[in-house]
């Protein structure tokens, strides 16, 4: 294995740990089904109204 590989393997394990480190913290939309409340209203896209989610993501275009 070359210095290629092994800095191409710590960039892969360094991104898959922080997607589950941000998992653990902040949970995923599928909490809100399970548990029956949700954590994020207000920000997710679940809970807006269609046009404020339209509004939202052509902001700065």
């Amino acid at each position: 294995m070359g210095l290629a590989d092994v800095v191409i393997l710590a960039a892969i394990v360094a991104a898959v740990a922080a997607v589950v480190v941000r998992v653990r913290k902040k949970g995923v939309c599928a909490d809100c089904s399970e548990a029956g409340t949700c954590a994020h209203k207000g920000h997710c896209p679940a809970h807006m109204d269609p046009a404020e989610v339209e509004e939202r993501l052509s902001r700065g275009l």
